[in-house]
């Protein structure tokens, strides 16, 4: 049976320059809408009260959304570099170190 690492390997050479340029499109297309009357249609016109109720949903509930969990937040950012290691020999449960 083949692995999916194989198969992918051998597309990734044609995935790399197509999502580039994706991604080239996608922004060239983006800089050429009205963003101001997108964003007045969005917010006053019909149907307008479920779209920001589903906004203010997903905002709620990120982390149960669908690949919420691949999306780092601000939080674990900041307290990773807050953290450190110190040496402390009576916290048997941690090997003598403990983290502050």
């Amino acid at each position: 049976m083949a692995s999916a690492v194989g198969k992918f390997g051998a597309l990734f050479p044609l995935l790399v320059p197509a999502g580039a340029a994706a991604v080239a499109y996608a922004g060239h297309k983006a800089v050429h809408v009205d963003w101001k009357i997108l964003l007045t249609n969005f917010l006053t016109g019909p149907g307008r009260t479920s779209r920001l109720l589903l906004i203010f949903f997903v905002l709620l509930n990120w982390k149960s959304m669908p690949l919420g969990w691949t999306v780092r937040s601000p939080s674990p950012i900041s307290q990773r570099h807050s953290t450190k290691l110190t040496n402390n020999r009576s916290a048997s449960s941690t090997r003598g170190y403990t983290i502050s």
